[in-house]
């Protein structure tokens, strides 16, 4: 039987949420680099200028390939910035919402029948659940204590929660 249930946060647990909601808030309080982004762009600016002052001599080839530094800066720029921020965004306010209802959705897998599955990449574990329902997850994504194996009981957090909760145990 695959189901979703709710598991209610332990004080360590909070302390841990807290932690990663304010390294999170860290990432998202670094402004994003208007000024340079600006400065690159005027700089942009004069060589396309200068290109068109000078296109009738060689030294516009040069300035055409000066243009490339600005363009790249401004993009490099732009990326490392969204690069961190969105994930600090989509993790922040997952956090904040898990605190703030105080308990976290999880799936629960009960099964009669599990088997260790091995591929050329990855580990997988095969589950058994109903005759017409097989579950088949890999050993990667979540930690299951093999000295009880096969269990009947997995309880596997969402993929977001890992980092945090793997900190707790």
């Amino acid at each position: 039987m695959i189901e979703t249930t709710y598991i209610h946060l332990t004080e360590e647990e909070k302390r841990c949420f807290e932690a990663a909601i304010a390294e999170n808030k860290k990432i998202l309080e670094i402004k994003f680099k208007k000024f340079t982004v600006f400065l690159l762009i005027i700089i942009e600016l004069i060589i396309l200028y200068l290109i068109y002052l000078f296109e009738e001599n060689g030294f516009s080839v040069i300035l055409k390939f000066l243009t490339i530094v600005p363009i790249w800066g401004i993009i490099m720029i732009t990326y490392l910035y969204f690069q961190k921020y969105i994930p600090a965004k989509k993790l922040f306010k997952l956090y904040s919402g898990i605190l703030n209802e105080g308990k976290y959705q999880v799936k629960r897998i009960k099964s009669n029948y599990c088997e260790k599955y091995s591929d050329r990449n990855a580990d997988y574990y095969l589950f058994i659940v109903e005759p017409e329902i097989i579950v088949l997850l890999r050993k990667q994504d979540f930690e299951i204590d093999e000295t009880i194996f096969p269990s009947n009981n997995f309880i596997i957090p969402p993929f977001e929660l890992r980092a945090c909760l793997n900190l707790i145990c």
